[in-house]
């Protein structure tokens, strides 16, 4: 077991590598709540894979479909009841690069936890259950279809991306998830839900030897090695698809994003790139930024701005969103502030920056951000005690350098949703 203690909070993570092939990391905190997360590295963005050497184009959905069909017992229950039964709150997510079932509870944590390790690495899907589950993901597919941000935030991925698999929806659409077969959703779940392909994030009073044990119960054998499998990278250009791209819709406001494609280098520094488009993005157009307020005291937007700042080791972005009724002024007033920005006094980037350490020490204080954040860097192939670090060292030289990076037009998209006249 190695154990990681971070000298500016304090804070432990004890990892290990069970024999199974579980990852594990223990966050010992001592609060009354324990917050649980099993996760894989396989998101909506791993489309293109080969397992055992045989080439899989998986549907679109196929992650997020997976992920709801681990929840369904052999005996037609489901495991949310038996997580009930004892106290403990489950869930569970879909993202670009993962896939997670998690609980939280204030007792039975060792219960809770053996249930979690066990049903996640089970499979069972029937021609039955699969067909169950299509009119429900179904209604989620129509929801998001009818959501003005969603569409909006697609149409800005889709813009801004050529061929990587970002830019399609997380939960695929109604036409995808039909190619669906119990077979593939097999075939699959061995591949990328064997616990060496697993892992394992735990906050709460217990300890990293609790842990273990509780994995020696459900794993007491020797497990025969996971399939060979490989992610296929999509051949991604710097340049993005389309500059520009405006849907007519039934919404009373316009609202508009602007998007920058970032690219990671193949030697990219993930965990300080991440920090310093963060520290960035706060700084041109984060709530309290001076572009909010002067947008927002002018009457050109409603709100404050927000953004979206994300890097790892496949793709990197910055967005931003308003709502406004004059579209063309704000999306001019964006750019202009990109294409301006040199380098911040010292008094915004100290104040970026702050605020920036203190939402993550903040979180630090909740099992669930905790252990969420921490597996959530490790998919994005950083390290949350390593992006803390990168947010500490930041300086305004490494934002000047990000900004130029930045300032290339053929990586800059926008995306309107404007009402139908």
């Amino acid at each position: 077991m190695k154990t990681e203690i971070h000298p500016l909070t304090d804070e432990r993570a004890v990892t290990f590598t069970h024999a199974s092939g579980l990852g594990v990391c223990v966050l010992e905190k001592p609060l009354h709540t324990y917050y649980a997360l099993l996760g894989t590295h396989f998101g909506s963005i791993h489309r293109d894979v080969k397992i055992d050497g045989v080439r899989y184009a998986l549907p679109d959905g196929t992650a997020h479909f997976l992920e709801h069909k681990l929840f369904d017992l052999p005996d037609g229950s489901d495991v949310f009841t038996k997580f009930a039964a004892i106290g403990a709150d489950a869930n569970a997510f879909t993202t670009y690069l993962s896939t997670a079932c998690l609980f939280d509870c204030t007792e039975r944590f060792e219960e809770a936890l053996e249930i979690l390790l066990r049903f996640v690495t089970a499979s069972h899907f029937t021609k039955e259950t699969v067909a169950k589950e299509l009119p429900i993901i179904g209604e989620e597919i129509a929801a998001d279809r009818d959501s003005p941000a969603e569409v909006l935030y697609n149409d800005v991925l889709k813009a801004l991306y050529k061929n990587h698999p970002v830019r399609r929806p997380i939960l695929g659409s109604r036409s995808s998830i039909a190619k669906l077969t119990p077979e593939l959703l097999t075939t699959v779940h061995r591949a990328f839900y064997h616990p060496a392909r697993l892992t394992l994030c735990v906050a709460g009073q217990t300890t990293a030897e609790a842990v273990a044990r509780i994995c020696d119960r459900v794993f007491p054998d020797p497990l025969p090695p996971p399939p060979a499998v490989e992610l296929l990278p999509a051949r991604e250009p710097a340049a993005v698809c389309k500059a520009r791209t405006v849907r007519k819709w039934n919404v009373t406001q316009p609202t508009v994003a602007f998007g920058i494609k970032l690219l990671p280098a193949p030697d990219e520094d993930v965990p300080r790139t991440a920090a310093a488009l963060e520290v960035l993005g706060c700084l041109l157009f984060g709530e309290s930024s001076a572009l909010s307020h002067r947008l927002y005291r002018e009457g050109t937007v409603s709100g404050s701005l927000s953004f979206e700042a994300t890097m790892n080791d496949s793709f990197g972005h910055l967005i931003v969103f308003a709502n406004t009724d004059h579209p063309e002024e704000t999306l001019a007033a964006l750019k202009s502030a990109l294409n301006g920005f040199e380098t911040p006094s010292p008094e915004d980037f100290l104040a970026c920056r702050r605020m920036e350490l203190g939402d993550l020490f903040r979180s630090l204080d909740s099992t669930e951000e905790f252990a969420s954040d921490y597996f959530a860097h490790r998919m994005e192939g950083s390290n949350l005690f390593a992006y803390a670090d990168a947010l500490s060292a930041l300086t305004t030289a490494d934002l000047t350098a990000l900004a130029d990076r930045l300032k290339d037009p053929t990586h800059m998209a926008e995306a309107l949703i404007l009402p139908k006249t």
